[in-house]
């Protein structure tokens, strides 16, 4: 999975709102919704969803032919692995084309 651009994250929210609207299916994707992540291989991916007050918006995980879940408590919940690597030092390698950081 890869985080979106901006452009991205608004041409997949309009495209999905699109969707919504030409299946008469307001679940399917909902206006407070911001896709965030996706895979490169299809309609796979990680949102914001806006509507969660108070605090930190959560995180839903969603694909093709499901409604999105509950994927994390919020954003923060998502990078705070990443950022505890970071702290700790760890050394990032590449395996695979994907970075990979030791512990």
């Amino acid at each position: 999975m890869r985080f979106l651009g901006c452009r991205e994250m608004a041409d997949q929210h309009a495209e999905y709102l699109h969707i919504a609207r030409d299946i008469g299916d307001g679940d399917y994707w909902k206006v407070p919704w911001i896709p965030i992540m996706e895979k490169s291989d299809g309609p796979y991916g990680i949102l914001l969803d806006r509507q969660n007050p108070p605090g930190s918006p959560s995180l839903l995980s969603y694909s093709e032919g499901d409604y999105p879940s509950s994927h994390l408590p919020s954003l923060g919940a998502f990078l705070q692995p990443l950022a505890d690597l970071l702290e700790s030092g760890g050394a990032p390698s590449v395996t695979e084309g994907r970075i990979c950081w030791a512990e």
